[in-house]
């Protein structure tokens, strides 16, 4: 479980307090898996949120805080996931944000496209050179 009071990061886990400190002593960035990375002094710590849109509305102190982040004019409803949210509300308590990692997962489809195109198109070439003969 993670908490931010005022400028104060908390997390813990079934072990206890695994991380506590002050939130400009961290790094956090947001992984290309779409998990949350906070990097300290005491250690990294990957928080990955399950369920996408399955998981709870934020606590209203937590929602209140939330909609400073909205552009005006937008729906009141929440359309950020959770990771982004945290992500937010800990570089606005002071934390130094990090961009987005690139994803393995992301640069093997990259891959495996290009494999997939260099065969249909050895294949086209192929079909095309013996027709011709």
């Amino acid at each position: 479980m993670l908490s931010l009071d005022g400028s104060a990061v908390e997390l813990f886990s079934e072990r206890g307090v695994e991380l506590r400190c002050p939130a400009s002593d961290l790094v956090v960035e947001v992984t290309g898996l779409g998990n949350l990375r906070l990097i300290s002094a005491q250690g990294s710590f990957v928080l990955s949120v399950i369920g996408g849109t399955t998981v709870p509305l934020p606590l209203p102190a937590l929602e209140k805080r939330l909609r400073s982040f909205r552009p005006a004019g937008s729906p009141g409803e929440s359309l950020m996931d959770p990771v982004t949210q945290w992500h937010k509300l800990i570089v606005t308590a002071g934390a130094h944000p990090r961009g987005r990692t690139r994803s393995h997962l992301r640069l093997l489809l990259v891959l495996s496209a290009s494999a997939l195109v260099a065969v249909f198109t050895s294949l086209a070439l192929l079909i095309g050179y013996v027709a011709a003969r």
